[in-house]
C-alpha cells in the first residue's frame, strides 16, 4: 500500500482537466486543486514548519479545508479540521488538547478571537493564491502508512468528545475499498454535506478525489431549510453518490414521496451514523427508486470510518431491522461477552491493522485497545455497542452500553425500547432518555398524527416492566442535531416540564 499523499499526487495529475469541486458559482479543475496546494505547501515551509506539526483548519469557505488538507498531508503534517458553526468553547477545546501548533483560516474574526492565544495563526484562501506566485520546491518527504495524518473528535451524543489520531494506512485503506467495492467511476458527482468536523467529512472528499470524481459544494447544507430541498439539488446537479445519516435520509424519503422527485442521477445513497427507521425503508422502496442503491456503513471514528457494511434490500423491511452487516477486508469482528467470550450476543469489538493510532489522551487507550487473545500483534477496540449474530452470520446492533439503563434492581436498553415504540405505533421516530431528577423515562418522538399514549404505554407493558415505560411524551417538530448530524441530548433538556 502506497501513502495517501502519493495516490492524491497521481489522482491529481492524472486526473488534471476533470472538475475536482464544483458548487453554483464555479467550478475548479484537478490541476488547479495540485496548483493551490503546492503554492500553500510552499507558504507553509517558509514558516520553517516541521513534520508531524498540527494545523486546526477553519474556514468560512469549503474549498479551503480540502486545498489545505492536501497541503499539511504534502508536509506530512496533522490536520484538525473545525467546522466554524461549533460553540467557542468546542473550538477552545479542540485547540487546546490536541496540541495544535497553528490554526490556518479565511475570516479576519477568527484572528481576533485568538491572537492573545499562544498559536501560530495563517491566513488563507485558495482565492488569494496568484498563480504567478513563485513555487517553492518541497522538501523530500518520506511518507509512512504509519503516520499520524489528522485528528478528529468522537462524535457521541454524551459525555465529553475525545481526539482520536488517524493513520494514513487506515484512512488509504477505506477510500481504497469504497472505490473498488461499489465501482466509483471517473466523473462520478459526490454530494459534499458532512460537517468538516466529522470524519467521514474524509469519505466526501478523498473518494472522489482519487477516483477522478467531482465534489459538489451545497449551500446551507447543515441548515434545515438546505436539506428540506435536498432533492431538488440533488436533481439539478445530477449528483451520482451522497453520504449522510438516516435522519437526512428520512428527510429526503418524504420530500420524495411528496414531490414525486425520482433522482434519476443517483446511483448510492451510504446511511451511517444512526439506526435506519424502517418505516423510511418501507416508503423508500413504495417509490419504485430501484436505480438507487442504498448502502448502510458502521465504524466509529477510533477504527477509521466504516469497517461493517451491508447492501440494503427490501428483505431487511421483512425482517423488522437493517444488519450492521459484514467487515470489510481485513477486518475481524468479534461479539464478546462480560467475560471476554466470543459469544453470539455481546460487545461489538473490531480488530484491524488499519485502526487509528488511538487517542489524543494516551491514558484512555487502555480501557478502548486491548491486545487481541485472537491474532498476535493485533488489537482490538471496544466499541461500546452491543451486537448479535442472525442467521445469515450478519450482525444486528443492539444498542449501547451508555444506553443502558437499571431501574429497581433490573436492567433494560433504551435503544431496544426505542425500536418497539416505532414497531408497536404511529411514531416516525424516537428517542429515550432517563430523566435524572425522578428515574422516569421520557419520549421524545416525531409523528405525523396525533398517539394514542395509553394504547402504546399498554403494548410496551407487554414486554416491559412499569419502571421502562415512559411516564412523559414529548413531540417534536424535529430533533436538533449537532455538528455531526447526531441529536444533540443536551438541547431536549429544555423541553422537559
Amino acid at each position: 500500500m502506497e501513502p495517501i499523499q502519493e495516490s492524491i499526487k497521481h489522482a491529481l495529475k492524472t486526473y488534471a482537466n476533470n472538475i475536482a469541486i464544483a458548487d453554483k458559482k464555479l467550478s475548479i479543475k484537478y490541476s488547479d486543486i495540485e496548483r493551490k496546494a503546492e503554492l500553500l505547501a510552499g507558504m507553509l515551509v517558509r514558516q520553517n514548519i516541521d513534520e508531524q506539526t498540527r494545523f486546526v483548519l477553519m474556514f468560512k469557505d469549503r474549498t479551503n479545508y480540502i486545498i489545505s488538507m492536501i497541503s499539511v498531508l504534502y508536509l506530512r503534517g496533522i490536520f484538525i479540521p473545525v467546522d466554524v458553526s461549533l460553540p467557542k468553547g468546542r473550538v477552545e477545546q479542540i485547540i487546546q488538547e490536541s496540541h495544535a501548533d497553528y490554526i490556518i483560516y479565511d475570516d479576519i474574526g477568527y484572528e481576533a478571537e485568538f491572537q492573545k492565544k499562544k498559536i501560530k495563526l495563517l491566513f488563507y484562501s485558495w482565492k488569494m493564491i496568484d498563480d504567478s506566485m513563485e513555487e517553492m520546491c518541497l522538501p523530500d518527504y518520506r511518507y509512512q502508512c504509519d503516520d499520524s495524518i489528522y485528528i478528529y473528535y468522537t462524535s457521541g451524543t454524551t459525555g465529553r468528545p475525545k481526539g482520536v489520531i488517524g493513520r494514513n494506512r487506515g484512512l488509504k485503506h477505506f477510500i481504497d475499498w469504497e472505490i473498488q467495492e461499489f465501482n466509483v467511476k471517473e466523473k462520478s458527482k459526490f454530494a459534499q454535506i458532512t460537517s468538516p468536523s466529522f470524519d467521514p467529512y474524509l469519505r466526501d472528499a478523498f473518494v472522489p478525489l482519487l477516483s477522478g470524481g467531482t465534489i459538489c459544494l451545497m449551500d446551507n447544507c447543515n441548515s434545515f431549510q438546505g436539506i428540506k430541498f435536498l432533492h431538488q439539488w440533488i436533481e439539478k446537479n445530477e449528483i451520482n453518490v451522497i453520504h449522510c445519516v438516516p435522519s437526512i435520509f428520512h428527510i429526503i424519503v418524504m420530500n420524495i414521496f411528496k414531490t414525486k422527485n425520482k433522482m434519476k442521477s443517483l446511483k448510492y445513497i451510504f446511511l451511517a451514523g444512526e439506526r435506519i427507521v424502517i418505516s423510511d425503508l418501507k416508503l423508500w422502496y413504495s417509490l419504485e427508486l430501484k436505480h438507487i442503491n442504498l448502502v448502510s456503513l458502521y465504524g466509529p471514528t477510533e477504527t477509521t470510518l466504516a469497517k461493517m457494511f451491508h447492501r440494503i434490500s427490501e428483505y431487511d423491511i421483512l425482517n423488522g431491522e437493517v444488519p450492521l452487516g459484514i467487515p470489510i477486508p481485513e477486518t475481524n469482528i468479534y461479539l464478546l461477552d462480560k467475560n471476554d467470550f466470543q459469544s453470539q450476543y455481546g460487545e461489538i469489538c473490531i480488530e484491524t491493522q488499519f485502526s487509528s493510532l488511538g487517542y489524543v489522551d494516551i491514558s484512555m487507550n487502555v480501557e478502548k485497545f486491548f491486545d487481541s487473545p485472537f491474532n498476535d500483534n493485533m488489537k482490538l477496540y471496544r466499541t461500546g455497542d452491543f451486537g448479535q449474530l442472525n442467521s445469515k452470520g450478519e450482525i444486528l446492533f443492539r444498542g449501547r452500553k451508555d444506553r443502558q439503563v437499571k431501574l429497581s434492581g433490573m436492567s433494560a436498553n433504551l435503544f431496544a425500547i426505542e425500536q418497539c415504540i416505532l414497531e408497536k405505533s404511529t411514531i416516525e421516530q424516537c428517542f429515550l432518555q432517563l430523566n435524572a431528577y425522578n428515574n422516569r423515562i421520557i419520549c421524545y418522538y416525531i409523528a405525523q398524527d396525533e398517539i394514542n399514549v395509553k394504547e402504546i404505554n399498554d403494548k410496551l407493558s407487554y414486554y416491559y416492566q412499569h419502571v421502562f415505560i415512559p411516564q412523559q411524551y414529548i413531540k417534536l417538530k424535529e430533533f436538533k442535531r449537532n455538528s455531526n448530524g447526531k441529536i444533540d441530548v443536551n438541547h431536549l433538556l429544555k423541553h422537559i416540564d
